[in-house]
This record gives C-alpha cells, sequence and structure tokens, in this order.
C-alpha cells in the first residue's frame, strides 16, 4: 500500500472544480499543490479562505493543507520551494543556489529532467484517458496544451526561468483552445 503522504498531486486551476479537488486530496491525505492565475484567490487560499462560497468547505478548511505554486523565483522569495530536494540533490543543485538564482549546468539539467517529466506524466495521463472520455475533458486537455506550450518556452530558453516570467500570448491560448476544440469536440 503506498503512503499518501509521500504521493504528490497538482491541481492546475482552483476554481469550482479544482478548489474543492484540492481540499478533498489533501484531507485524505495527499501532498497537493494548487495553481491558479489569479493572484488574489492564491493569497486567500494560503489564509484558508473558501474562495467559492460552499458552505460544506467552511469547516473541512482549516484541516487542509494546499501549497501554491506561483514560480520558483517568486515562490523562493517567499521561502517555497517546490523542486523536489531529491532531484535538487541528484543534480547537485542546492537551495544556496536557488537563493542566489544560480544559472548554470546544475540547474539546466534539473529543469530538463523536471519538463521531461512534466511531459510523461501528460502522456500517461492520455494514454489513460478512456476514448469515450475525452470529449468530456476538452477544458482539461485546453489546459494541458497551453501547459505543453509553456513547457517548449521554457526549453527555448534553455531553463533559464530566473528572467522575465514565461507566458504565452493571449492570441496563441486562443489558438490552442480552438484548435483541441475542434479536435475533441466536431469530429
Amino acid at each position: 500500500m503506498n503512503d499518501k503522504k509521500s504521493e504528490k498531486v497538482c491541481v492546475i486551476g482552483l476554481g469550482y472544480v479544482g478548489f474543492p479537488l484540492a481540499v478533498l486530496c489533501s484531507l485524505k491525505g495527499y501532498n497537493v499543490y494548487g495553481y491558479d492565475k489569479d493572484e488574489s484567490k492564491l493569497d486567500r487560499i494560503e489564509k484558508k479562505e473558501n474562495i467559492i462560497g460552499e458552505k460544506y468547505l467552511d469547516d473541512l478548511l482549516p484541516k487542509t493543507n494546499i501549497n501554491i505554486i506561483r514560480d520558483v523565483k517568486k515562490d523562493f522569495n517567499s521561502g517555497r520551494i517546490y523542486i523536489p530536494s531529491e532531484d535538487m540533490e541528484k543534480f547537485g543543485y542546492s537551495a544556496e543556489d536557488l537563493k542566489i538564482f544560480n544559472y548554470n549546468n546544475s540547474f539546466r539539467n534539473l529543469m530538463k529532467y523536471e519538463c521531461e517529466r512534466a511531459r510523461e506524466y501528460y502522456s500517461l495521463a492520455w494514454k489513460f484517458l478512456p476514448a469515450e472520455d475525452r470529449k468530456n475533458m476538452t477544458a482539461a486537455l485546453i489546459m494541458e496544451r497551453i501547459y505543453y506550450l509553456l513547457l517548449q518556452k521554457i526549453e527555448k530558453r534553455k531553463y533559464n526561468i530566473f528572467g522575465d516570467p514565461v507566458r504565452i500570448s493571449s492570441l496563441r491560448k486562443f489558438i490552442a483552445a480552438s484548435s483541441v476544440f475542434m479536435k475533441h469536440k466536431i469530429f
């Protein structure tokens, strides 16, 4: 039997679906990491506020621990590191290196590994998603496509994420969303 305390769950998008999912996973003992582009929402979640107003969550929130992910540099400045320590050790990159935003070969190799892992997880998720469920997962598939584009940008930068934030333009997001929608809803 797996120890849930060592299992990690990442919830991208902490709205009416993602937020209760993050709460439930936390209550079940998983290490939960959550991301949303709305900074004020992230601040409220860190304060254990009920961001969606569902009354049943009021009693549950004090018992949860949802780790909020922003970006590596910003998170570190707030005292948080979301890169697994075993991965940092494996590539010889320390918290001290991160503190000074040391962009070196160890960091590039570490980030390459993390990006490859993310791609692997995307691939596995797709592999295990039954074909009959894919039409019902359009929003998740759009998110996956956009995060895939972010990975490409990170790779193109040679994993230097310490400068300007990595972003995808609204137009590019629209094009990505449209292509996923066309592929999975109409055909």
